[in-house]
């Protein structure tokens, strides 16, 4: 069987059409992998009525995360310019929303013209003598790892969480998406509502999360309950 031959009796489920250039274009739009699902997630749900409503509830089940997660998914791809959400109401009561990715979609079309989204492979050197499967590091590698660990993209609701592709994959690796996720929108919310600034997110996070089992740890062995004030709860995890 060959790869994505998938046979009718899978594709009779129903499909999701998109084009390569959003995955092969992935870090240029500047989404992670949890907005990238949920676009996908959400195009799953498209109608024939070409309209495009789904539920949170739905959509945080199948991504394996919270409804109010979903909610700051959405929100950031808004802030981004790819969606837009209409309120749809009956007898004055918001019942759902109407999405929109046509700024997506736009911003995609900007990017057609653009060869870049064909994947680079290294020319062949013709006067190349070595033989066998010797590693031969190019000038195109080093570029691109230099990229990966220091170019750092912004994530969470308010867009000011930078991580580095490298530092967004370690967290994924050791926290998982859902967990990960928090750990960003946590700091996005600190951050913004207390004008702070850091000289990097990502030990920050990490340090957040210490902190955060250490007093967890500490409250169990002495019975004492966390502190529910945010300038409390901030001081006692390090951020003061």
């Amino acid at each position: 069987m060959k790869w994505f031959t998938w046979g009718d009796d899978l594709l009779d489920g129903g499909y999701v059409q998109v084009p390569n250039l959003l995955i092969t274009r992935q870090n240029q739009l500047g989404l992670s992998s949890a907005d990238l699902n949920l676009i996908l997630q959400a195009a799953a749900c498209f109608r024939q009525d070409n309209t495009l409503s789904p539920s949170g509830r739905i959509l945080g089940n199948r991504m394996g995360i919270g409804e109010r997660q979903v909610i700051r998914l959405k929100k950031r791809l808004m802030a981004l310019g790819y969606l837009e959400c209409t309120e749809r109401t009956m007898a004055g009561r918001r019942i759902t929303d109407d999405w929109d990715f046509s700024g997506l979609t736009l911003k995609l079309k900007t990017l057609v013209s653009d060869r870049g989204d064909i994947e680079d492979t290294p020319p062949v050197d013709n006067n190349d003598t070595t033989e066998g499967d010797q590693d031969v590091t190019t000038s195109h590698t080093i570029d691109h790892t230099t990229k990966q660990t220091t170019i750092k993209e912004v994530y969470g609701e308010f867009l000011n969480v930078r991580l580095t592709d490298i530092e967004r994959q370690k967290l994924l690796d050791k926290f998982g998406e859902a967990k990960t996720l928090d750990l960003i929108e946590r700091l996005s919310g600190y951050k913004k509502s207390k004008g702070k600034t850091y000289q990097d997110d990502y030990a920050t996070i990490l340090n957040w999360d210490r902190r955060d089992n250490g007093t967890k740890t500490n409250q169990r062995s002495t019975g004492k309950h966390l502190v529910e004030d945010a300038d409390e709860l901030a001081a006692a995890w390090g951020n003061k």
